[in-house]
């Protein structure tokens, strides 16, 4: 219940601020930041909500430094911020607070600093990413979230504070590698030859699947598999669940295209990384083992949504609200019908449970642990 509550009312914002364009500047800031406190606290004050943040709390203070290097699953800055919280409360409560504060603020900023529709983000943020960014990838979204602060480096070109920031997301996570190609990328336009450049990074990455754990490279093995988790926990999904989770993959980045082809090139702040969303979107569709690559650039993906409905003046009394009910259609769908080992997806974040009232849910513990995840103790996000 507490999820559609809080649904209802982001929804109600982005309807009264967006897109019927309420003046209330001061009444528009508090609920900005009561919105961004409500996110935080559903967060941080969660008992065992998603499959990793269970993993997480089961692993919080262990002696893992056998493991902690560039190449492997816990990384230096993964390290130095775990083990110094452990150190002031082995309470895994309190990384809840550090992290939900940290990626929820970065987040909001992101939508406030890059979107005219605000709301409306945050709105598409809930309703799509934010339970699999703040329960999920917990190590992935604090790259993700100093990717997004990079962005601004990016934008003025000033690359050596551009890869500062890369490194340290890389020290979170090793996935934020693939970050060293945006400057390349960075402001080019979409044209036969970056589509042909496209289709050739897939066959590239297709046949890297199968030659780069010969190599023996510093953090490639560790990150082919990954890969090849992934791409198991993929085969787990139900086929209309992959039919779905491939449709948005290939048509989003299409659509966006279309629709803000006479504008996104010219005017909006995020333009000059279209060529980089598609070719991550256009990878991951067609080979699914590279999917978390997908999440880096979610969050451009829902403000670059949300500027297109803002600039399309005819979708806002019409297409908007159909679009927003076969969006939340598509989600609800996805949650109910997404089975995964015999689950339905829902079971990871559904019952709520939190850290006041503790209790464990046995769909959600039989998802963690069961032998036919195939997810080993140590090998998780």
């Amino acid at each position: 219940m507490i999820y559609f509550v809080i649904g209802f009312y982001l929804m109600f914002l982005a309807f009264k601020y967006d897109v019927c364009g309420s003046k209330n500047e001061s009444a528009k800031r508090f609920h900005y930041y009561l919105a961004l406190i409500i996110l935080i606290l559903l967060a941080a004050l969660r008992y065992r909500i998603g499959g990793d943040t269970c993993r997480y709390m089961d692993l919080y203070g262990a002696d893992l430094s056998f493991n902690a290097d560039l190449g492997g699953r816990f990384q230096p800055l993964w390290r130095l911020l775990t083990d110094t919280l452990y150190y002031i409360s082995p309470d895994f409560t309190l990384f809840q607070f550090v992290h939900a504060i940290f990626l929820n603020v970065v987040i909001f900023s992101f939508f406030r600093k890059y979107s005219p529709w605000v709301f409306v983000c945050i709105f598409l943020y809930y309703l799509k990413p934010y339970l699999y960014l703040n329960t999920e990838i917990i190590r992935q979204s604090f790259a993700i979230a100093i990717f997004l602060l990079s962005v601004q480096a990016c934008i003025k070109r000033k690359w050596w504070v551009y890869y500062l920031y890369i490194l340290a997301a890389f020290m979170f996570h090793s996935g934020a590698i693939l970050l060293v190609i945006v400057p390349f990328l960075y402001g080019r336009k979409i044209n036969v030859k970056t589509i042909a450049g496209i289709c050739v990074c897939i066959m590239v990455l297709g046949g890297f699947s199968y030659w780069a754990p010969k190599t023996g490279i510093f953090f490639i093995d560790n990150l082919l598999q990954q890969g090849l988790i992934y791409n198991k926990n993929w085969s787990d999904f139900s086929t209309l669940a992959r039919i779905r989770i491939l449709t948005v993959q290939l048509l989003v980045p299409i659509a966006i295209y279309m629709s803000g082809r006479r504008w996104l090139f010219r005017e909006s702040p995020l333009s000059g990384f279209f060529l980089f969303i598609l070719l991550i979107m256009a990878v991951c569709a067609c080979l699914p083992q590279y999917f978390r690559f997908y999440d880096f650039i979610v969050i451009f993906a829902v403000t670059i949504c949300s500027e297109i409905f803002s600039r399309l003046r005819a979708f806002k009394r019409v297409y908007i609200p159909v679009w927003v009910t076969l969006m939340v259609l598509y989600q609800i769908g996805f949650y109910q019908s997404a089975e995964y080992m015999g689950y339905h997806f829902y079971n990871r974040y559904y019952p709520y449970y939190s850290v006041l009232d503790p209790q464990l849910s046995p769909e959600r513990e039989a998802i963690i642990f069961s032998e036919n995840n195939k997810w080993i103790y140590y090998n998780y996000n």
